[in-house]
């Protein structure tokens, strides 16, 4: 008697915002870590090589490859190298965090990431990822994403209208080569 596997499929829309969401979390990460010295900063903390983020039920999988003191997105990475890697627990997960939903403490609170690696460098992650969501998320998310609101200068709102400016490029160019 054979015991039948059902597998349940997630909505063709979660998964296309899930992809559109870590696509353009992981392009404002690069650019973030280019041009604000605070970012800057807690990457040179890191003593890792490689951060990568995954959903396992969409196989989808964003690497960042530390260089200096700023992030770069890489294709693959090196078994023999220091890593972190973040994974989301499903697509629904995956949906509530990179939407903006839910914060990254608040994720990892209730069991909807889990990691590999060493957990100082991941919450040196984590801080450089609230960043990167307090300068990229209006400030009516911030409500839901931070206990206190971030204080935000002049210059981070200028990074935040330059990245308004840029994600449309940024998603034309991702749907013109499907990737």
């Amino acid at each position: 008697m054979k015991i039948k596997e059902y597998r349940i499929k997630a909505p063709f829309f979660k998964i296309t915002i899930n992809k559109t969401f870590l696509f353009v979390l992981g392009k404002a990460a690069v650019f973030l870590s280019e041009h604000d010295f605070k970012i800057k900063e807690k990457i040179e903390k890191l003593d890792i090589d490689f951060i990568k983020l995954s959903i396992p039920e969409m196989k989808e999988s964003l690497i960042f490859k530390k260089r200096g003191n700023s992030l770069k997105k890489a294709k693959g990475l090196n078994d023999n190298s220091s890593k972190i890697e973040i994974i989301f627990k499903n697509i629904d997960s995956a949906f509530l965090l990179l939407t903006g939903q839910l914060g990254p403490e608040q994720g990892f609170w209730e069991h909807r990431i889990f990691l590999k690696g060493n957990i100082s460098n991941a919450l040196i992650f984590t801080e450089i990822l609230k960043r990167v969501e307090a300068i990229l998320f209006p400030g009516f998310f911030h409500r839901k994403l931070f206990k206190t609101k971030p204080k935000l200068g002049l210059k981070d709102y200028l990074l935040r209208m330059e990245l308004y400016l840029l994600t449309p490029l940024w998603l034309i160019k991702f749907l013109i080569k499907g990737s």
